[in-house]
């Protein structure tokens, strides 16, 4: 009884696992590595036809005047995109755990982001911040302060970037931080339960 249980389990199991594999391999996998081995070729995107050529690109990048500039802004980016994504996040979880009402149109508002597609959220993103009749700028106009040109300067392009980066993607960290908050919170309510009314909860 026990080995017909398991097997129907192990069933089971296999048909959540290998739909979500092959979704990994063919949607990440696959392209991750026709992106490196096409690194090491000539390619011509039109036709389709892929010429090794070993490490020519590499070289070619490495000589470019441009790779220093290009290295710094990736760098730069990067570690910006993370922190502020992170911290807001881990804040946003907090909040998201303390109230009350409408928590899931809460975990909705914050996550919607980062489920749709990148062309959508980056479609909203330019009609918010275009800077003559973005709604950034129409806003700050009514506080007497005159809008950067964010995605048209070369000063706020890449805060703008930023700011996107953060926007579309800080709803993984969220995720990530919310039930731990929830959990947090459970054991705290349940240690005041047993130990009586003197344990403040945070």
């Amino acid at each position: 009884m026990k080995s017909k249980l398991m097997r129907k389990q192990q069933v089971f199991a296999w048909t959540c696992i290998v739909p979500a594999f092959l979704f990994f391999v063919f949607i990440f996998f696959i392209p991750i590595f026709t992106s490196i081995y096409g690194s090491f070729c000539n390619w011509n995107a039109l036709n389709g036809i892929m010429k090794f050529t070993g490490l020519e690109n590499y070289e070619r990048a490495l000589k470019d005047s441009l790779i220093g500039k290009t290295l710094f802004n990736t760098l730069y980016l990067t570690f910006f995109a993370v922190l502020f994504k992170t911290v807001l996040g881990f804040l946003v979880a907090y909040a998201e755990s303390k109230a009350r009402l409408f928590q899931k149109s809460f975990r909705l508002t914050f996550f919607m982001p980062t489920i749709c597609s990148m062309v959508a959220t980056a479609f909203v993103f330019r009609f918010l911040f275009q800077a003559e009749s973005g709604t950034i700028n129409a806003y700050l106009s009514t506080l007497g302060i005159y809008g950067p040109g964010w995605l048209q300067s070369t000063a706020w392009a890449m805060p703008t970037v930023i700011i996107y980066t953060i926007w579309k993607d800080f709803g993984y960290v969220f995720l990530i931080f919310s039930p731990v908050f929830k959990e947090y919170h459970r054991m705290l309510r349940k240690r005041q339960r047993l130990t009586g009314p003197q344990v403040l909860i945070a």
